[in-house]
């Protein structure tokens, strides 16, 4: 099972779902769809994993956890070392923080998540004027 893994490094969730709730909007239309997702509090934050539709490849992985608001740093340093360091190696070599399940957040956002994907896609066109 694929994980599209955020880590979001500060403990505002409500802000948060304000950013994904917009960017998960505009990338649905590409086709990406989230089936559910799991919310862990940290030491620094929370780490979300997201299940979504399909499998895709590790370089659009990253894009997704990007444009999905995870820390950048975490995203550069995976992109580098061509693995996602901060879920995996880490993990392995005890650097990882404590992560506690937070069953509220995750009906929030699992809330959230179901209902952009039951919203009907529509296309406005919006005219821009250049000057």
């Amino acid at each position: 099972m694929m994980e599209i893994k955020i880590d979001v490094d500060n403990h505002q969730f409500n802000k948060y779902l304000k950013l994904l709730s917009f960017r998960y909007r505009m990338i649905r239309y590409s086709g990406f769809l989230i089936t559910k997702a799991k919310v862990f509090n940290t030491k620094h934050g929370f780490h979300i994993y997201l299940t979504p539709s399909k499998k895709y490849s590790f370089n659009n992985t990253l894009l997704l956890e990007c444009l999905l608001g995870s820390d950048i740093n975490k995203q550069i340093y995976a992109y580098i070392e061509g693995k996602d360091v901060l879920f995996k190696e880490k993990h392995r070599r005890g650097y990882t923080s404590v992560e506690k399940y937070s069953e509220k957040k995750t009906r929030k956002l699992n809330e959230l998540i179901k209902n952009i994907n039951n919203e009907k896609r529509t296309q406005k066109i919006i005219k821009i004027k250049i000057r």
